[in-house]
């Protein structure tokens, strides 16, 4: 299911986005110009534009401004897509090939960092201080937690405590901003600003976990990329935590695969099957739902309009999706 024909209340607004933001990143400079509108094309389901409009349709709904930030974060966003793949020696993102991996690593490389400064231009645009200040905290977590998955890659180790660190940083943070940004240029109180950040923030939890799992429980067509892709690049993820703490001789096998650096096809395949036949998916599920019901609990205490409802809906499609 695509997560957006449950939202139909911001569908032209989505449609509109997608246009506004190729012609922003069509500039002059050729190659920046092919690499920012390819990786845009690429796809994604402009999940952190969508709450940002949304929370902006709860409250007083502010097109220019939304847009500007919903448009900054988003190309934030895929600033962190373009450097995460040459990080991870990632060949396709989407079922196509990365930029890495298409144009090398200093193209991939610059062009994250263009995007970021685009982005940049983008918040100077809007004249918010308030909003400003929370995307220059988020963007230096971020940092934060993407430096921690590289340190600890391989590191067999990890905790639980370790595992949420990274993902609050590299995937809940964005969301959270998303959310909040959206509330407080459309008018919200700070109390109802807080509850769409404590939304985002819990949803972006689930969203990665599910991510995590379907990693290691998807199919590549649906996936757009290899199964195991974690395994192989060395990323220790909730289930594979679960499984390695799990009794038998399967968890410690598990171990020494997961800890080894060059593992072959076949050795990625066992460690997928050992991850799969343990408790750690139904698990890491089960987790994953209780963040989505925290996110939703606040949520009859915002304005009872339609964006609310979208809100629970998007909630519920991320609890359930399957790629």
């Amino acid at each position: 299911m695509n997560p957006f024909s449950l939202l139909q209340l911001i569908s032209r607004d989505l449609e509109k986005l997608e246009t506004e933001l190729k012609n922003f990143l069509r500039v002059p400079a050729p190659v920046l110009s092919e690499t920012g509108v390819y990786l845009l094309e690429a796809g994604g389901k402009r999940v952190r534009p969508a709450f940002t409009l949304l929370a902006g349709k709860l409250f007083r709904y502010d097109e220019k401004m939304l847009f500007t930030v919903a448009m900054a974060i988003e190309v934030i966003h895929m600033a962190t897509l373009a450097h995460d793949d040459i990080v991870d020696d990632s060949a396709l993102r989407r079922g196509k090939p990365t930029l890495a991996a298409r144009w090398g690593n200093g193209v991939a490389v610059v062009t994250g960092d263009y995007l970021l400064a685009k982005a940049m231009e983008l918040v100077y645009s809007m004249k918010n201080r308030e909003v400003a200040a929370i995307l220059a905290r988020t963007s230096v977590e971020m940092c934060r937690g993407e430096i921690c998955q590289i340190r600890t890659s391989y590191d067999i180790g990890q905790s639980v405590y370790d595992y949420f660190y990274k993902i609050r940083r590299k995937t809940a943070l964005l969301i959270s901003l998303s959310c909040e940004a959206g509330a407080i240029v459309s008018g919200a109180s700070r109390e109802e600003a807080r509850i769409l950040r404590q939304y985002g923030h819990c949803l972006g939890i689930a969203f990665q976990m599910v991510d995590d799992i379907l990693d290691l429980d998807g199919t590549k067509e649906k996936l757009g990329k290899p199964v195991g892709s974690d395994v192989r690049q060395g990323i220790i993820t909730l289930p594979m935590i679960i499984a390695m703490n799990g009794p038998g001789s399967g968890a410690l096998r598990l171990r020494e695969l997961l800890a080894r650096k060059d593992k072959s096809e076949e050795e990625v395949a066992e460690a997928v099957q050992l991850i799969r036949r343990s408790d750690g998916l139904s698990l890491s599920l089960e987790a994953a739902r209780r963040y989505i019901a925290r996110a939703c609990q606040k949520l009859p205490e915002l304005p009872d309009r339609p964006a609310r409802a979208a809100l629970t809906k998007m909630a519920e499609f991320i609890a359930n999706r399957r790629h």
